[in-house]
């Protein structure tokens, strides 16, 4: 399947792996309700890695929009070398979905990962196994 939304091909992101920010300062962080007004108005583009995990999991576009809509930030990554993105947990059909977020060069919304969060990696939704990397 080819990665599109609203005619775009996005191109493959790389790996990365990011610290949790502990700050005080959330204005470098994103905020959910700039996400879900972009969400909700079709600003947004979903990367290459982040279709074929899409597939992969069974996870449509409306459940994706329908996390993101009705859900919060679980982590942020301010300090990522391709800039700020995020960790949103959201559900639809009753499954928690992880979504990592960023922004693209104009300022519309880029999934750069999707995933049901499951063991090896995750206890449940909101907990990482011990030891476990943000952002996987």
């Amino acid at each position: 399947m080819a990665p599109q939304r609203h005619g775009f091909l996005v191109g493959r992101t790389r790996s990365r792996r990011c610290e949790l920010w502990t700050s005080q300062n959330r204005d470098d962080l994103m905020k959910i309700e700039e996400i879900r007004e972009k969400v909700e108005h079709q600003r947004y583009e979903i990367s290459f890695h982040a279709e074929k995990e899409r597939y992969a999991d069974d996870v449509s576009i409306s459940d994706l929009e329908a996390a993101i809509l009705g859900g919060e930030i679980l982590e942020d990554y301010p300090d990522d070398p391709r800039g700020p993105s995020c960790l949103i947990l959201g559900y639809s059909q009753n499954r928690p979905i992880h979504i990592v977020c960023g922004h693209t060069p104009t300022g519309w919304v880029r999934m750069i990962t999707v995933y049901i969060p499951k063991p090896p990696k995750w206890v449940d939704e909101r907990t990482r196994v011990r030891g476990g990397k943000p952002n996987a």
